[in-house]
């Protein structure tokens, strides 16, 4: 309304009562990216071509970046792609941790397993990068045991393929 506001809070009350001016919150910019079909055999992690280069608005600036797409393998069903988000060369933290057949792999989000499936390749993570340089999110992968690992394709069918998605929101903090 047009009139002030009176509010009365106790003596030992704490905190910041925010008002419609305030940013807190609010999508400053939204970045987005696709990639066509990728494949690796690397036992080291490597990119997918999923990446998007981002200017924050502020050093205290939180981002959500979410990934959308199909993982597949083409070998036998020990087959695994284990999938991670980076900023720049810096693992992005607070993604899950997934144990597969051969041991742990950290940093995780994502396992495709064998010839005959398909699994998605998705996540939404917070990062707070602290900083108002450029930055550069990218899905990286690995193959343990070095067989073909896919990004966007079903590992046996070459006809059957999907782009994937990374969106990423600059939020006011």
């Amino acid at each position: 309304p047009a009139a002030n506001r009176t509010l009365t809070l106790p003596g030992d009350a704490d905190g910041e009562i925010l008002t419609s001016n305030s940013s807190v919150g609010k999508i400053l910019q939204v970045k987005h990216a696709f990639s066509d079909v990728f494949s690796t055999t690397s036992t080291s992690y490597v990119d997918t071509g999923l990446s998007v280069t981002i200017t924050p608005s502020s050093s205290s600036s939180k981002f959500i970046i979410n990934v959308n797409g199909i993982g597949s393998a083409s070998s036998n069903d020990s087959s695994q792609g284990v999938f991670r988000i980076v900023r720049d060369s810096t693992t992005v933290a607070g993604q899950k941790t997934l144990t597969v057949s051969s041991g742990a792999y950290g940093e995780a989000f994502a396992v495709v397993e064998g010839t005959r499936e398909r699994y998605p390749v998705t996540t939404s993570l917070e990062d707070s990068p602290n900083t108002t340089s450029s930055i550069t999110y990218k899905l990286r992968v690995l193959s343990p045991y070095g067989d073909t690992i896919y990004l966007g394709r079903w590992g046996t069918n070459n006809d059957w393929s999907v782009n994937s998605y990374m969106t990423v929101y600059e939020v006011a903090a």
